[in-house]
């Protein structure tokens, strides 16, 4: 069973939009979820995040109804929608200002990362964008810097941590690269089973059919 977060800075972006590169999934006959999630016009990351827990739980409490196979999720997306999926399958922290962060009822199996962030300050400081880190930071009422760390996969990283497989085009200059390799130096680090997959040349997403099926 596969869950899909889509991408979009956050900001923009819907399940819809990636229905056709979801299709070789079904076509090996696997279950795929392409979940919405709330956006940062609505809500912080941590609610954007809570969707995407939700989502999980949904799968398991609809399992019976859609054939879901619980022992076997993964979780995949693209760029935020990468971040969104290493966020909801690594997390344990159950809070962070106050505010709640819903618990995952099912164990992750693996994640596919493609070109998410791991950092959150150090992409925002990458990107250096005074309105697109307000809206980052708008629905947000406690401390700012807790909130960028909590909100940091790179910074959850336990011994529960599932299998993690990520995809990156080694000139993105939306996603630096160095989001990955940093996540995949601290993945190493604590023995936990990854793979990094630099694509050479490729910048945000523009792979080739034959990237994408390699």
């Amino acid at each position: 069973t596969l869950l899909y977060f889509h991408g979009g800075g956050w900001v923009e972006g819907d399940r819809i939009s990636r229905f056709l590169g979801l299709l070789p999934y079904l076509e090996k006959d696997w279950c795929v979820v392409n979940v919405d999630y709330r956006l940062l016009d609505e809500t912080h990351l941590i609610g954007s995040l809570n969707d995407c827990i939700d989502a999980i739980n949904w799968v398991k409490e609809n399992a019976s109804t859609y054939k879901f196979d619980v022992n076997k999720i993964y979780l995949s997306g693209e760029s935020a929608g990468g971040h969104l999926a290493l966020l909801a399958g690594m997390i344990e922290t159950t809070k962070v200002n106050g505010v709640e962060i819903h618990k995952r009822e099912s164990e992750i199996q693996g994640i596919i990362n493609w070109y998410g962030i791991t950092e959150m300050e150090t992409a925002i400081a990458f990107w250096d964008d005074s309105s697109y880190t307000k809206e980052i930071l708008n629905k947000w009422t406690g401390d700012e810097r807790q909130y960028l760390k909590t909100t940091s996969p790179i910074n959850h990283i336990t011994a529960n941590t599932p299998p993690i497989l990520s995809i990156h085009g080694d000139e993105d200059i939306n996603v630096r690269v160095e989001q990955a390799t940093s996540l995949h130096t601290a993945l190493e680090a604590q023995g936990v089973k990854n793979k990094l997959l630099q694509v050479s040349g490729k910048k945000h997403g523009n792979f080739s059919a034959i990237e994408l099926t390699a």
